[in-house]
């Protein structure tokens, strides 16, 4: 596959994301994917959130030693959440562009070069793109996580989560504009997202598939609780702040999420297999495939 030719003016950092109850196996095949980037970054910024086991250190000393470009290591002496790691990493960044990137998913080899020069073609504050979900074990492939294009973002992201978080690559000063990521239970991105995009922020989804998503038996049931109650009233709170919905409609979206939330974990299950999940038709077989062909346009 071919792509434009990269302006060397805009560099990129890779910010990731670990702690404690990462897997290593998980760790290593996730930096593994920043290592062969076809683009290289010119740092890697290894949060650290919290203490973390003899084995992942391991893999931290690994990926160095084998690096093309500069690692640093941000270490967070107790863990708060993964909004606070976010924020640290994107605050000790660099470069102006800065790629999100988790330890237990992987990048496509082509993700930052051609997400590089989708950043040369406008001005994007968030660029993110369609990602598989695949077993983090076997490495299947499940489906097509694709939440929308970017000419139904302003109306649909008031109702879902558009963007794969692994998959973000953003500009650093317009993060820190807008005060960075909150304290919102699992939905720290979502907060983000919906106060950029009410802000006149440019949020765009590329059309290629450029992450895979690591999923194991523990995802639905980490994203229903009573938790969720305070994160849900906090994006509410911020949705009638920006006068985004009619105070009915505002009612009823609190009410269905609610209902995701607390509800069974079946319900949340249907949810994801009508709304969240795709089967397409170009979909590769397990993640290693993924890897090693061109990126799918979706």
């Amino acid at each position: 596959m071919q792509v434009n030719e990269i302006d060397l003016d805009h560099k990129i950092s890779v910010v990731v994301n670990v702690w404690g109850k990462d897997a290593p196996y998980t760790f290593k095949r996730s930096l593994e994917s920043v290592r062969i980037q076809t683009a290289k970054p010119s740092e890697v910024l290894i949060v650290v959130d919290g203490p973390i086991n003899d084995a992942l250190e391991n893999e931290i000393s690994e990926f160095i030693q084998s690096a093309e470009f500069e690692v640093l290591i941000i270490r967070i002496p107790e863990p708060l959440g993964l909004w606070n790691g976010r924020n640290k990493g994107i605050e000790c960044a660099r470069n102006e562009i800065v790629a999100l990137h988790d330890a237990d998913d992987v990048m496509h080899p082509m993700r930052l070069e051609i997400q590089l020069n989708e950043f040369g073609d406008d001005r994007i504050d968030i660029l993110g793109s369609p990602a598989f979900e695949f077993e983090s074990i076997s490495g299947k492939i499940i489906g097509l996580r694709s939440f929308g294009k970017t000419n139904e973002l302003s109306r649909s992201l008031l109702w879902q989560n558009l963007f794969n978080h692994s998959s973000i690559t953003l500009r650093k000063s317009s993060i820190i504009e807008v005060g960075g990521y909150r304290d919102v239970h699992m939905s720290e991105d979502y907060d983000l997202w919906i106060r950029m995009s009410l802000g006149g922020y440019n949020l765009v989804i590329s059309q290629y598939v450029l992450q895979g998503l690591s999923i194991n038996k523990d995802f639905l049931t980490r994203r229903g609780g009573l938790r969720f109650i305070k994160s849900e009233l906090l994006i509410h709170k911020t949705l009638y702040a920006f006068r985004a919905m009619r105070p009915s409609l505002l009612v009823f979206r609190l009410v269905f999420r609610l209902v995701f939330r607390l509800g069974p974990k079946y319900f949340r299950r249907i949810t994801r297999r009508i709304f969240h999940i795709k089967k397409y038709g170009s979909m590769p077989l397990r993640i290693d495939i993924f890897m090693k062909n061109d990126p799918v346009k979706f």
